[in-house]
Parts: C-alpha cells; structure tokens; sequence
C-alpha cells in the first residue's frame, strides 16, 4: 500500500515516519514528525476560524437587522455554523421597530425563532424591540430570550405644597432622559383630588417640547385615592426614549390638589 517502507536506508525510514499529517480538529491542518515529536499547526483557509481581532471587534455576537416589521434578519461574520445552540448569546440592533410585541430573528438564513422575555413565554413590551437599540438575546434551545433585571430609572418631579394654594393646570417640570430607555408604568401621588397629566417629549437640540410634541393622548389621570403607581400605557402613542430626549410633564386638569408627584418608570 501508499503506507509501506519501501526504502533501504536510515535516511529513508526517517523520511518515512516523518511529517505525518495527523487529525487535529476542524479548521486546522496538523503535521506531525514523529522522530523529535513536534507538531506543526497551520489554520485551514477554506474555513472562517474566529481570531481574537474578530471577537475583540465584536462581529461574531453582534449583526444588525435587516427587519421590515417584527420579522429580524442579521448575518454574523464568520457566519453562523453549524446552527443556533443552545446558550449562544447574540446582540443584534434593529433597524425596524416591531409592529407589535411579538417578534422573530433568523440568523444566517437559518430558521426564525421567537423573540422573548426572560421567562421564556412572555412576548416583549411595546417598543422593547426598537429602531436603534441594542438588543441582547440567549438561546435557549427552541427561542431567543431577552435577559432579566433590566436597568430600571425613575424621571419624575413634583410641584406644590399641601399647605398652599390650589395647583393650577400647567408645566409641572421638564426633565432629561440620561439613557436610551423605554417607560414601563408611571405613578401619580396627589394630597387630595383628582388630577390628569400629559407627557411631552422632543430630541435635544435647541428647543424644549411644547403640547405639538406629546406622546399621551389624553393624559393618564388618579380619579380616586392619593396615589397611583400603573403599567397602563394605552394613552401613551410610544414608550420610546432616546438618550438625552427632552420631557415635559404637563397638569392638563387638577381639583382641589395642592401638591402632585410624577414620574415615570424607565427601562434599559
């Protein structure tokens, strides 16, 4: 066979068990000499291998949408293979808002799968899928999870005494989103009556937000008791805030109140 001694010399056997190619593990090429024991190692060029530029840059866990709706697409480089696994983790910025908060991502042309929350079942919030925000999802084996404890900030203000004069309708304060984030509830804490109040907001620039700039239709309003503390955003036409967007709470109507809290509970 291709494997017998054929030689007549010490020379030749050397030659023989010399620089023997051995199995060494996809992606590479591995050649052995077996008299001194070394072993040559050479990357296979016909394969993507992630070198530590690449991970350092982050294409191997990072891509960006390519969504017409709640459909997300993303290529990684090198490319995914063989196939999703389970644990991966993967951040992908999405360059479509999903339409509701059902959602799927397919990678490298393989097989869409469910975006979810940390509990596995649970679809994301309005606007937790949003243009622009980076997005960190683990697979667990059947879909993509959103990771638990995201960061949670309160933009609030209050105006008023209990022992001073009625409020009036009005700009309670304006207020500066530090992060990008999205508002999950809202609370509203009065000394007395009832109250309803507006949310404005505006891109920094040169101008504060006016009444043309709200995101609440009506106002969320407290019509009994003194506090309130609601995930209810139904009034509210979107839940999305940039980093450093401008806000301004508005007491469209108030009675008897002499003192109001609000504020806002917003997620990373």
């Amino acid at each position: 066979s291709n494997n017998a001694f054929t030689g007549s010399s010490v020379t030749d056997l050397r030659s023989f068990f010399s620089n023997k190619t051995v199995y060494c593990g996809a992606g590479l090429t591995c050649t052995e000499n077996q008299l001194t024991g070394e072993l040559t190692v050479a990357a296979n060029t016909a394969n993507s291998l992630l070198t530590k530029s690449t991970f350092q840059a982050g294409q191997p866990v990072r891509c960006a949408s390519s969504a017409a709706s709640s459909a997300h697409t993303c290529s990684l480089a090198p490319i995914l293979s063989p196939g999703y696994s389970t644990g991966m983790v993967i951040e992908f910025t999405p360059t479509a808002t999903a339409v509701s908060g059902a959602a799927t991502l397919a990678i490298d042309g393989f097989a869409a799968k469910a975006i979810k929350k940390a509990d596995g079942l649970t679809d994301p919030g309005p606007d937790e899928i949003a243009i622009g925000q980076q997005v960190a999802l683990r697979y667990d084996g059947s879909a993509f999870r959103m990771p638990a404890g995201n960061k949670r900030k309160s933009l609030s203000c209050m105006k008023g005494d209990p022992a001073g004069p009625a409020l009036s309708a009005g700009v309670l304060c304006l207020i500066v989103s530090p992060t990008a984030c999205t508002i999950s509830s809202w609370d509203m804490l009065v000394d007395a009556g009832t109250a309803t109040v507006q949310t404005w907001k505006i891109a920094t620039g040169t101008a504060i937000p006016t009444a043309s700039n709200t995101i609440s239709v009506s106002g969320v309003p407290i019509t009994s008791g003194t506090a309130i503390h609601s995930t209810a955003l139904n009034d509210f036409t979107t839940t999305s805030l940039a980093a450093n967007d401008i806000l301004a709470f508005k007491l469209a109507a108030v009675s008897t109140a002499k003192y109001i809290y609000f504020g806002v509970q917003c997620d990373q």
